[in-house]
């Protein structure tokens, strides 16, 4: 522990020489996380969830919170009460005085806004569903709430059935599959069951919001997954005037583990026949589906090509009226992240640019000639999320806002000077120092620019020279985008000693599409070739960068690279490998998404291969395999992975771990038997980044 030593020692003495200490890794995990945020109908209130740890309990909990706008108090909504999680905030334009929200798998509301002798440690909250199964997600619009449920097929609309079939389950010490998927992310799956969708009307009754009538099925008789696996309610919606919902899918079928081909379909309650499939033309993905706030439109994302999930996402707007379809051409060459619409012609929209999110508008009038622009035009290193509105005036904008130097806060886009609302970090963060990012680029791979970021150490002196932290994104179609993370934070690096930097190399999105597509096929080509070209560019023109002492840490494809890394190359002291490939043919086999090894490295023009298809289908998988250069290893290597992580899966770790200790190459293994693709217990963070910081401490200082 020889880092955290020498920081023991510089707290002791920072009072003398006016220098920051470094941010304390439990209470960076204590920190308050904000998400959901929604806007009262009123426009006076902003309503959110907010999680936070208690690291002396080792237990979370999650409760709503609102801030008035007008002063900036922020109170709680509803109680903190460890082990309890209340989140997904919305409200109704039918019942405009209540919040609804999610606990315990079921739906609460809440008056709103709260009376002057309200106690926010009492719960005045009351239960609205007592399904017999658990609610995944929901929303709602005038007097009708859609929600997600895991079911089994066989049990139609029967929902006790369901609850009696996932109790026996429950208890079962095995499972059988005869087709894919039988896992996925970080659980197993079961056959014959699948997420469907309900909808349930309400209305108020005695100052009470009742359920009206009994709990349907959408999709009965559909074996679907809708949302698909690990997605939410972005994946349907509800028309403003609560007749029609529209909702993307992912049909349970042999195929299903190696094809991106989600539906989107819609239906008229009025009607209740089945879901409509209005995508059928298109044989990529499509998803998140919107309702236009006439009700007349549907706008929907969509891909161009099949078994690619990394392709960019461009609009498809489907008019109810005429059951045609306009396609917007993608003309400014990005991806949709979200979108809403804020009146019938209008949508705007987040997307990657440059290592930032931005936020973008289109006009459809004219949908051959779409009108794209910059909502935003400032300058900052922000990245925001996407403006929420009141839900009849569609005019008054709020937004979170984040960068690699601040969590997220709220913010009025109503004013060019975007006054920051909601903080709620300010106390924790008030004498931490968190250097600003510093952008960069030079010429890579194709002659082509390429882009990073760099973050000076903290108490920074010129004079000084500094170790270096490499930082390697996974995806690999990803980028370092500014923004917050209580994994992958590079101001953690920047406040115990290390100058940060991290390359966008050629596959990373938010440039172009074809500098996107260049990783394919090429995964230890251009992009590493970046890679190390732009730190010896950093190292070059920032002088207080120590080359002598520079180690490299990455996740998945991040982790992947490592390995690479480690078989061509000896200028790191240490490396860091969390949840990255070894061997890209067991990988394949292995894998829960198919589609992702196909698509990634099969040959051009044959994007459906496997590896025993023969020699030309194999070559890639061979080629770009890390454990084919094991012989060239020599640098230590700290190696990292979660045992539910079945994207790639623990055998992958193992076979690292294996091949650096017979090659007798200083190593550590950090296992996780709980955690997935991610580390996301607060506790095992802190672990997670005590062994990261300990590790190039050992080998960098």
């Amino acid at each position: 522990m020889k880092k955290f030593k020498e920081i023991l020692i510089l707290m002791c003495f920072s009072h003398i020489i006016s220098l920051y200490t470094p941010f304390n890794i439990t209470q960076f995990q204590e920190m308050n996380r904000l998400s959901d945020p929604v806007l009262s109908p009123d426009g006076l209130y902003i309503i959110y969830s907010v999680k936070k740890w208690n690291s002396k309990t080792d237990k979370s909990y999650t409760n709503l919170q609102y801030t008035t706008i007008q002063t900036k108090e922020t109170k709680d909504l509803t109680p903190k009460i460890e082990g309890t999680f209340d989140s997904s905030p919305l409200f109704s334009s039918l019942f405009p005085n209540y919040v609804f929200f999610i606990r315990e798998n079921q739906i609460r509301y809440i008056k709103f806004p709260p009376t002057e002798t309200y106690n926010p440690s009492e719960d005045y909250s009351i239960q609205l569903t007592n399904y017999p199964i658990s609610i995944n997600d929901y929303k709602i619009k005038y007097n009708t709430i859609v929600f997600s449920a895991d079911v089994y097929f066989s049990c139609q609309n029967n929902l006790t059935c369901s609850s009696e079939l996932i109790k026996k389950e429950e208890k079962m010490t095995y499972q059988t599959y005869d087709s894919l998927y039988s896992f996925y992310w970080d659980r197993w799956l079961v056959q014959g069951k699948g997420s469907h969708l309900f909808y349930q009307k309400i209305k108020l009754k005695d100052n009470k919001i009742e359920l009206d009538g009994n709990v349907d099925d959408l999709t009965k008789g559909m074996e679907i997954n809708t949302p698909p696996l690990t997605e939410s309610n972005s994946n349907y919606d509800i028309s403003n005037d609560g007749t029609m919902i529209t909702f993307s899918a992912h049909h349970r079928e042999h195929t299903e583990a190696w094809n991106t081909g989600w539906k989107t379909y819609f239906i008229d309650l009025n009607l209740m026949k089945k879901p409509i499939l209005i995508s059928g033309h298109n044989i990529a993905r499509t998803q998140c589906p919107q309702f236009s706030i006439d009700n007349t439109k549907i706008a929907y994302l969509a891909m161009k090509t099949p078994m690619l999930e990394s392709d960019n996402l461009h609009f498809e707007i489907y008019n109810i009226l005429t059951n045609k379809i306009n396609i917007i051409d993608d003309v400014l060459d990005i991806s949709v992240n979200e979108f809403m619409w804020i009146d019938d012609n209008t949508i705007l929209f987040t997307s990657e640019l440059i290592g930032q999110i931005k936020i973008f508008k289109v006009d459809i009038r004219n949908p051959e000639k779409p009108n794209f622009s910059h909502f935003i035009t400032n300058s900052s290193t922000s990245s925001y999320g996407l403006p929420f509105t009141p839900l009849n005036n569609k005019k008054i904008f709020f937004a979170t806002k984040v960068g690699f130097d601040y969590p997220d806060t709220i913010v009025s886009l109503n004013d060019k000077q975007e006054p920051e609302i909601v903080n709620l970090n300010l106390d924790i963060l008030k004498n931490i120092e968190l250097p600003k990012p510093e952008a960069f680029n030079f010429i890579g791979g194709y002659n082509e620019t390429v882009y990073g970021w760099i973050i000076k150490p903290i108490n920074f002196d010129p004079n000084k020279t500094y170790p270096v932290a490499l930082l390697i994104h996974g995806g690999p179609e990803s980028s370092w985008t500014s923004g917050w993370s209580y994994r992958w934070n590079p101001e953690m690096f920047s406040n115990y000693g290390y100058a940060v930097v991290m390359i966008n190399p050629h596959g990373s999105t938010g440039i172009s599409t074809k500098f996107r597509e260049a990783v394919r096929r090429d995964w230890g080509g251009v992009p590493y070739e970046d890679i190390i070209n732009g730190l010896k560019f950093a190292l070059n023109n920032n002088k207080y960068m120590d080359p002598n002492r520079v180690c490299a840490a990455g996740g998945s494809y991040g982790g992947y690279m490592i390995n690479w890394i480690a078989g061509h190359t000896d200028m790191f002291k240490c490396l860091v490998n969390h949840d990255g490939d070894f061997s890209e043919i067991s990988a394949f086999y292995s894998t829960d998404d198919l589609y992702f090894e196909k698509s990634e490295l099969c040959p051009e023009g044959n994007i459906d291969c496997n590896p025993f298809d023969g020699k030309e289908a194999r070559e890639l998988f061979e080629k770009y395999s890390p454990e084919k250069y094991v012989k060239n290893w020599k640098t230590p290597m700290l190696v990292i992975h979660g045992g539910r992580d079945y994207r790639v899966q623990l055998t992958e770790a193992l076979s690292t771990f294996t091949s650096l200790q017979l090659m007798k190459i200083d190593s550590k293994f950090l296992y996780f038997p709980l955690e997935n693709h991610w580390v996301l217990n607060p506790s095992n963070s802190v672990k997670w980044l005590e062994e990261v910081l300990d590790w190039f401490g050992k080998y960098i200082g």
